[in-house]
């Protein structure tokens, strides 16, 4: 246990270290972002998923906190499950905890790595390409909330994969591809999360 510590303070004190490299005179390089990025690659499993924590630990802070910043850039690189995960706690956390910037940054990462999100009002629509599935959120005085979930049925047997979100005739429509030289459009209810209607896109 004890050598365990030992190791989870080395890796936090390197974690802290390597985010904070500073960049050269001449300009903004973010030179932390290889570095740091470059060391948690070069860790086996175990100790990586412990650094992984610590990011998350950065994250949680409240107010600005530089390192916020710099631990999000660095999670880009790494685009994975893990990532996903502390994206998504990071967003779900009471806007007020964080900087506007940091939230839209992390909201900006989570959809390259991962997402299409469409904000509709009051509403949030996020395909979540990892599970195939369309996830709608309210928002609330805390944050928030889920309320429904799109998947696609299971008697659509040719359907594959959920691959887009646009709208549709002012609906949220999901895009599905298919086995064969179709695809699908699903229009949705924003406010329940179901099909309205199908129609075939190709």
């Amino acid at each position: 246990m004890q050598k365990d510590t030992l190791a989870h303070r080395e890796l936090s004190a390197i974690l802290e270290e390597k985010l904070a490299t500073p960049d050269p005179p001449h300009g903004y390089t973010a030179r932390f972002v290889p570095e740091t990025a470059g060391w948690i690659s070069s860790l086996e499993p175990s100790h990586q998923g412990q650094v992984f924590e610590l990011l998350g630990h950065i994250l949680s802070l409240p107010g600005e906190v530089p390192l916020k910043t710099r631990a999000l850039l660095v999670l880009e690189r790494f685009p994975h499950p893990q990532t996903e995960l502390l994206l998504d706690a990071f967003l779900s956390q009471a806007p007020s905890r964080h900087t506007p910037d940091d939230l839209r940054l992390a909201e900006e990462l989570r959809e390259r790595l991962y997402d299409r999100t469409l904000l509709l009002g009051r509403r949030r629509i996020t395909l979540k390409y990892r599970q195939n599935a369309i996830r709608f959120h309210r928002q609330t005085v805390v944050g928030w909330e889920q309320y429904a979930v799109f998947t696609i049925p299971p008697d659509l047997d040719q359907a594959e994969q959920i691959y887009d979100l646009i709208i549709e005739h002012h609906h949220p429509t999901a895009l599905i591809a298919c086995r064969g030289d179709y695809d699908l459009a699903a229009v949705l209810d924003e406010k329940t999360g179901r099909p309205l209607r199908w129609h075939q896109t190709k």
